[in-house]
């Protein structure tokens, strides 16, 4: 599950390269460094999945408004 849930964040960041500092902003507990990371495949075990949950929530709540 967690595994799912990381590809899906990482896509996602993919997709939005250059939004990343907006993302870390927006998201709580998530920090610019730990989104570059993550969207550079550098996932880190530490990093919880409480965290990538909070990424994936906003990506798709994000991609919702602008459909």
């Amino acid at each position: 599950m967690e595994d799912d849930l990381l590809r899906e964040v990482q896509d996602g960041l993919k997709a939005r390269k250059g939004e990343w500092r907006k993302i870390a902003a927006e998201v709580p507990e998530v920090s610019y460094s730990w989104i570059a990371q993550v969207g550079r495949g550098k996932y880190a075990s530490a990093a919880s999945y409480e965290r990538l949950r909070a990424v994936a929530e906003y990506l798709r709540r994000d991609a919702r408004e602008a459909a």
